[in-house]
């Protein structure tokens, strides 16, 4: 799925292609993807939602890039100076547990 900044839906189910392919994918190991918590990870290991994803960020260096799989997991792409970088297992459900604590919060002490 592809949206535009106003987050309409510009394309679903497609493959984004560019005329070379990713070369060097470094995986994460912390949120700030410091350089020497850098790894080098083969882009072609991926299927094609995702190599669709790194080909789009690579090409497009101020975009983020989130590939979803069925099971839940969640990877997160995007350029950090020149670099291609993946985080793995992103955790949204933290994030979404912490928002509704301080909404819990906030409703109990009105």
């Amino acid at each position: 799925m592809h949206l535009r900044p106003d987050f309409t839906l510009d394309g679903f189910g497609g493959e984004i292609t560019v005329k070379s392919g990713v070369q060097e994918l470094y995986r994460a190991s912390s949120a700030r993807a410091a350089t020497e918590g850098l790894h080098s990870v083969d882009p072609n290991h991926f299927g094609m939602r995702h190599r669709s994803m790194m080909r789009y960020c690579d090409a497009h260096p101020d975009s983020v890039g989130f590939v979803i799989s069925q099971d839940g997991d969640i990877r997160a792409f995007t350029k950090v100076s020149s670099k291609l970088v993946m985080w793995e297992n992103v955790m949204v459900h933290r994030l979404w547990d912490a928002y509704l604590k301080r909404v819990q919060k906030r409703l109990d002490s009105e």
